[in-house]
């Protein structure tokens, strides 16, 4: 098979294969690589899963990386850790709590941490998150209000305004944060 060859069509889109041969520019400091790579998938053997990624995903991520991430790592200086970006839906399938319809299966969420001077500082993410405002919804997961253990963030789909949404979810139960309130919180 010929690297970046369509290998299947759906009726949603074009299937590509992946290519680690040439890597495809995501963004200014992100490849496609970044967006499939997935340290649980390696080690359930669902990487060849993980590189059929459409290309809508692929243009997800690409909108997720200019208005969201790119925003952040302004704000941040620095670039935080990719966890969890494009999950197949294997892999979403053997992902605990992970939700059926979950952006992640379209490139559209990410889940990202952030360490700082040696400690983990999540909410600093948070507060670069508030300053660019271009997130659909944020959700600050586990940990405390103050410092979550890690953020999902989203972006807008096309044509949508972001609707700047911010949960809190600590395991069991779910809050809505008002805008107005995260920015002093976090301001």
């Amino acid at each position: 098979m010929q690297t970046g060859a369509i290998v299947a069509a759906s009726a949603s889109a074009l299937v590509l294969a992946y290519s680690a041969n040439k890597p495809q520019k995501i963004g200014k400091f992100f490849t496609l690589d970044d967006v499939i790579r997935s340290n649980r998938a390696e080690s359930l053997g669902l990487m060849s899963a993980q590189r059929m990624i459409s290309q809508a995903s692929i243009e997800n991520a690409r909108r997720l990386a200019r208005h969201v991430i790119e925003p952040i790592i302004q704000q941040l200086g620095e670039t935080p850790r990719v966890t969890s970006w494009y999950r197949s839906k294997a892999l979403n399938e053997r992902t605990p709590g992970s939700a059926q319809n979950s952006k992640h299966l379209t490139a559209s969420a990410v889940d990202l941490e952030f360490y700082y001077q040696g400690q983990e500082r999540n909410d600093l993410i948070v507060r670069a998150a508030l300053a660019a405002a271009n997130f659909d919804r944020m959700i600050l997961e586990y940990g405390t209000l103050t410092r979550p253990a890690w953020i999902h963030i989203e972006v807008a789909p096309i044509g949508k305004t972001p609707e700047k949404k911010i949960l809190r979810y600590n395991g069991t139960s779910w809050q809505v944060l008002d805008y107005l309130a995260a920015l002093q919180l976090f301001g």
